[in-house]
């Protein structure tokens, strides 16, 4: 068996001396590009992740592991029902396994990578095959989410380990579908996706050209379309309409009744923001580590009600922490989101600045060193990370601009620098996902800039983040 063990460590656990009674499979729900299996021991080994650790991931680039069995790893958490399958199994007894489901990736492999390391683990540790469990058997949770939505790939991965093997079905697809018309894609590498949100695998990409056809729904922003014969949504800032006017979208849901007390700050990556205050197959949306939303003083158990840029929903209090009511407002303390911004800053260049909230010369001087690092990331340009403006950074710089649905590291750059100048732009990941959240950051800052409020961070926006 090929075990990667480049990035073994002791980060984030809670001791050793792990008798491991049982194996527990998880998937990252994690679509992003390049969230292998390498990327995220390595994220592990480096202490990014806050709130989570486990014992291997499988990936379709291998097996990493990422800590010795003898480490009490936090992967299991608490209860999300009253009565779980294997409510025996713990963080404290049990080898934790990820499965990546990175959208670059091939799940196939990456699972199939789980089931061998698992055979492996079987006959080195002695743990019997039925104490072989998903999460959803150790706690309730809905997780391994795509061996959830369909148990025939779970029964496969509990037979194969024992030697056998089973037919794995697919799951149900509604394939009803009336076209009103047709369009055409304009834009490159456009996700077209199994439901009309970014948290979820993409079917596949099309490219400027690229037509299919549509029925004339909407929804939040997504246009239900039909690409050769498979039903999907694509994004509607990359659908151009054949000879016929857009549909009428549904109209954003606002807030009703809605008075914040507060802000707050999410402390792990892959939190669930959910519409009710109980745990079940209720998701809104995920939140990430440093993702920042409204509260107003509502709590239910132990779920916070929160506002996310206009959904509300509720979350897990273990995952807030809240703002100072004067640290929201530029005063001597400095402003929250500027000090969140410094800190992200810090870690992306190695500036080295003080954390204050305060955008003073240095933390401008950091903004551009930021802008110099994405640069070198993305096109290889070379530059010194010195925070100085000069000549090559702007040739760099160029004409280049990042939009919505782009992962790339000048999409982290952009994130970076709003929240330096005082703007939420919902989040911040290496390399940057261009979500909604920041586009309407994007949008806000250029209304408030004298700049074309196209939601697209061109050349004269990125100059005037950094001015």
């Amino acid at each position: 068996m090929n075990i990667n063990r480049e990035f073994l460590s002791q980060r984030n656990i809670n001791g050793t001396g792990n008798p491991c009674k049982y194996i527990v499979i998880h998937e990252t729900d994690n679509y992003n590009k390049g969230a292998n299996a390498r990327a995220h021991a390595k994220a592990q080994h480096d202490g990014n992740f806050a709130d989570m650790s486990v014992h291997y991931y499988c990936g379709s680039d291998g097996v990493y592991q990422a800590a010795d069995h003898t480490c009490k790893c936090w992967h299991v958490g608490r209860t999300y029902v009253s009565n779980p399958n294997n409510p025996d199994c713990t963080n404290n007894n049990s080898i934790g396994i990820e499965i990546c489901v990175n959208s670059d990736g091939d799940y196939a492999i990456a699972r199939q990578s789980a089931i061998d390391l698992v055979k492996y683990l079987l006959q080195t540790t002695g743990i019997p095959a039925d104490r072989v469990i998903r999460h959803y058997d150790a706690k309730g949770k809905y997780c391994p989410r795509k061996m959830m939505d369909n148990p025939s790939l779970w029964s496969d991965f509990k037979a194969q380990i024992q030697g056998g093997s089973s037919e794995v079905t697919p799951p149900e697809v509604d394939t009803s579908w009336s076209a009103t018309g047709t369009a055409t894609c304009t834009g490159n590498g456009v996700y077209y996706r199994p439901r009309p949100t970014m948290n979820c695998e993409p079917y596949g990409q099309l490219n400027k050209g690229n037509r299919f056809e549509v029925d004339g729904q909407e929804k939040n922003g997504w246009i239900h379309a039909k690409v050769v014969d498979q039903v999907c949504w694509i994004y509607k800032d990359y659908v151009q309409y054949d000879g016929q006017p857009a549909p009428t979208p549904d109209p954003t849901p606002q807030p009703s009744g809605w008075k914040a007390t507060g802000t707050a700050i999410c402390t792990g990556n892959g939190v669930r923001v959910r519409s009710a205050a109980e745990f079940g197959n209720n998701v809104l949306l995920w939140l990430n580590q440093g993702n920042r939303f409204e509260v107003d003083g509502q709590k239910s158990g132990e779920f916070v009600h929160i506002n996310v840029n206009g959904t509300v929903g509720w979350m897990s209090e273990d995952y807030v922490k809240y703002d100072a009511t004067e640290s929201t407002s530029s005063n001597v303390s400095g402003n929250a989101i500027v000090r969140d911004g410094q800190i992200h800053a810090n870690n992306f260049s190695g500036a080295d600045i003080k954390e204050d909230g305060i955008r003073g010369t240095a933390t401008k001087k950091a903004g551009i060193m930021v802008l110099q690092v994405a640069l070198n990331h993305d096109y290889e340009a070379g530059l010194a990370v010195d925070g100085a403006y000069g000549s090559k950074t702007d040739a760099a710089l160029g004409n280049h601009y990042v939009k919505y649905g782009e992962n790339q590291y000048l999409v982290t750059a952009v994130e970076i620098l709003l929240m330096l100048k005082g703007y939420n732009p919902g989040g911040v990941e290496c390399p940057g996902q261009y979500g909604s959240g920041l586009k309407a950051a994007v949008t806000q800052y250029q209304r408030d800039h004298g700049l074309t409020a196209g939601g697209v961070a061109g050349r004269d926006t990125i100059l005037s983040l950094i001015s």
